[in-house]
């Protein structure tokens, strides 16, 4: 009840490419690191709760207490300061490959590396949110998520969703209908 071995190969072909965009990124390659990127939150929940249960079990086998288990999962350097912070960190190094590939291939700077930085701030903000404790963490961390996320939020808004489009004065859309600011595709004068 497997599927094809030719189709599993076209699939794990595209994931692989998504990952590790040696190849120009298409659009499938940047939808399933879009997703990937989005599902960091939950990914690090499963693959916490995966070595807890594994954990978990063979506690029980070795006859271990239960509490003791738990305790050493909860409070371990490696899972919390390794495992973890690679599992939400891989996903946008895997979309800052993509952006500065997009940059190569198209020869552009504009919009891939403003696009790169968007990714290379999160990610920053994430490894250093992730290896240190919420009492541990400077006012400079505090600031940075701040910029971090108001770039991110504004880099989407304007470039990836274009819900504002800031038109110059003397461009041939001047003279167009003006709509609302708040709609998609809207302009700003």
């Amino acid at each position: 009840s497997h599927p094809p071995r030719r189709s599993r190969r076209r699939f794990y072909g595209t994931v692989f490419d998504a990952l590790v965009p040696i190849r120009p990124v298409r659009f499938r390659d940047a939808f399933l690191g879009d997703c990937i990127t989005s599902l960091v939150r939950p990914l690090c929940d499963i693959v916490f709760t995966s070595v807890y249960y594994l954990a978990v079990l063979h506690g029980i086998l070795r006859r271990a207490d239960i509490d003791d288990v738990g305790r050493t999962v909860s409070e371990s350097g490696l899972i919390h300061g390794l495992v973890l912070p690679a599992v939400a960190i891989l996903p946008l190094f895997t979309k800052i490959l993509q952006t500065l590939r997009q940059a190569y291939d198209t020869g552009r700077r504009w919009p891939y590396l403003g696009n790169t930085a968007k990714y290379c701030g999160a990610g920053w903000v994430v490894l250093y949110g992730m290896t240190h404790a919420a009492g541990e963490r400077s006012p400079w961390w505090t600031a940075a998520f701040a910029v971090a996320t108001l770039y991110q939020t504004a880099w989407d808004v304007m470039m990836d969703w274009e819900m504002l489009v800031i038109v110059p004065r003397d461009s041939p859309l001047e003279d167009g209908p003006v709509t609302s600011s708040f709609v998609p595709g809207g302009i700003v004068r």
